[in-house]
């Protein structure tokens, strides 16, 4: 009589363990481990924030950057209550003149945000302020966008591109050139860092989606072929 085989089928084994319901669970496991565990440490995630370092110059800068608002605010005023008494006669030429003097000066003052005693080293701001300068600006005189200026910039990358630009401040058509400049390749470094957080946020997560149904259907092959 022949003895009976007892030896162990390790592929079945192994086909018994990925063909049921617990291999899911294992696969969502490894898929987890295996994304989260080396696709952050792959990615470029880390950006910028706006530093607190200016110069000995910042106080009296943010002091003069304070009067030019507070003087824009109050000429802001002045325009409202011009329209409001001539709304039946359409308008007069000293509202007229006086929302050209405005538009002005508040071109003038927004150019000096970034340029008012910067230099190749940098600003004479420190970023934190240059950004909460910029943000009472925008709330309570006018918004950069209507005189072609970028509604949105990384205030952290101020020091950086400033390092990288020509300063051209000869005249006043090269200040607003120059300011402009310095305005879109903050905006664009705003964008790359928006790029980055999308992409910090759905990388491990489309790979582990990936790892997942990759062992998912290698547990199906394995069923398959070994389970018999």
């Amino acid at each position: 009589m022949s003895k009976k085989d007892t030896k162990p089928n390790i592929k079945r084994v192994i086909a018994d363990t990925f063909g049921t319901g617990p291999s899911l669970v294992i696969s969502t496991a490894i898929a987890a481990a295996i994304s989260f565990g080396t696709i952050p440490g792959m990615l470029d995630s880390d950006v910028a924030t706006p530093d607190n370092t200016g110069t000995a110059m910042e106080e009296s800068i943010t002091a003069q950057h304070q009067a030019d608002f507070a003087a824009l605010q109050e000429m802001k005023s002045q325009i409202g209550l011009l329209e409001a008494e001539t709304a039946f006669t359409g308008g007069s030429q000293e509202l007229t003149d006086l929302k050209t003097a405005f538009g002005k000066q508040a071109v003038a003052a927004y150019m000096n945000l970034y340029l008012e005693g910067a230099n190749n080293e940098g600003a004479a701001l420190s970023e934190q302020n240059f950004e909460k300068l910029r943000t009472e600006f925008t709330e309570t005189i006018a918004n950069p966008a209507e005189f072609g200026f970028q509604e949105n910039i990384s205030a952290a990358m101020l020091d950086e591109t400033l390092a990288k630009t020509d300063l051209n401040m000869q005249d006043g058509t090269d200040r607003f050139e120059t300011a402009k400049q310095l305005d879109q390749q903050l905006a664009t470094a705003l964008e790359d860092e928006t790029a980055k957080k999308d992409n910090a946020f759905t990388a491990p997560l489309v790979a582990s989606v990936g790892s997942f149904l990759l062992l998912f259907m290698l547990s199906g092959f394995v069923s398959d072929t070994w389970g018999y």
